[in-house]
Formats: structure tokens, C-alpha cells, sequence
């Protein structure tokens, strides 16, 4: 049985502007009870053609950044087994 992301998951977003108009997106993921999501993927997409544009997985904390993003209109997916995909659309 797969369990929902919006209920069960904290997610917190950092963007961060760096040098040259270069992005960064960070984040912690982890259930309902606080458990961290120990290798949950995400996976960061061009809104526009779904082109990838970066990816990782999350550290043993549900840590994550996403460095070296273009400002634009971005598709964030982030998956986990047993838990549904989650997809946000932010404007960096």
C-alpha cells in the first residue's frame, strides 16, 4: 500500500540566489513522525519541455540541495518507495 506525500511529509524549500544568476534549491524530507527519507529522489525538470535538469538523492538525515540551477519555471519530483510522487512548480 502506498502511503500519500502531503500528508505524511515535511518538505521545506531554500532557494539561494548565488554568483552569476546561479541557483540552488535545499530541503530536509521525512514522514509524519519525523523520520527522515533516506535516499528519496528528487529530480528537478524544465516546465516547459520536462527536459531533466538535475537530480539526487536524499543523505541519511533527508537532506537534499540541487546547485547550479537557471532561474525559470522549474518541475520538482520527488518519489520514494512505498509513498506516492509528489511534483511541485516553483519560479526560481
Amino acid at each position: 500500500m502506498t502511503k500519500a506525500f502531503f500528508p505524511f511529509l515535511f518538505l521545506s524549500f531554500s532557494f539561494f540566489l548565488t554568483n552569476a544568476q546561479s541557483l540552488s534549491i535545499s530541503g530536509q524530507l521525512s514522514d509524519k513522525q519525523g523520520e527522515p527519507l533516506i535516499g528519496a529522489s528528487v529530480v528537478i525538470f524544465k516546465a516547459n519541455d520536462s527536459a531533466i535538469v538535475k537530480g539526487v538523492t536524499t543523505d541519511f538525515e533527508g537532506n537534499f540541495k540541487l546547485e547550479g540551477l537557471q532561474p525559470g519555471i522549474q518541475l520538482i519530483r520527488i518519489t520514494y518507495l512505498g509513498f506516492h510522487e509528489m511534483l511541485i512548480t516553483r519560479e526560481l
